[in-house]
């Protein structure tokens, strides 16, 4: 039995958000390229994390560094988050696309 937020195959008539979608989408907010691939565990957990290295480092920053410097926990953790749904979205992209057509298709 599958577990809540557990990675969940595709279905073979599922529509797939093209890999460089959910770049963007990831770019954008934490944690939205998951969501598009229905991970919303995973999501959540990269936003949280996010949240608290970017607290972290702008508290714990010297008081002359950049605006940058000052938040750049939480956007290491952003660039981990889009690499890893952009992986993820690669992945089901080419399995759906190596599938042949003939198991892709459905049987009455």
């Amino acid at each position: 039995m599958r577990r809540p937020g557990e990675y969940r195959d595709p279905a073979a008539g599922e529509a797939l958000p093209h890999p460089w979608l959910v770049l963007a989408a990831a770019a954008v907010l934490p944690g939205v390229g998951h969501l598009l691939l229905r991970m919303p565990q995973r999501a959540l957990t990269f936003a949280f994390f996010v949240l608290v290295f970017g607290w972290l480092s702008l508290h714990l920053a010297p008081p002359g560094a950049s605006p940058v410097g000052r938040i750049a926990g939480g956007l290491f953790v952003q660039s981990l988050a889009m690499l890893d749904a952009y992986r993820w979205a690669r992945l089901r992209w080419e399995t759906r696309r190596r599938q042949p057509a003939a198991a892709a298709q459905p049987t009455p």
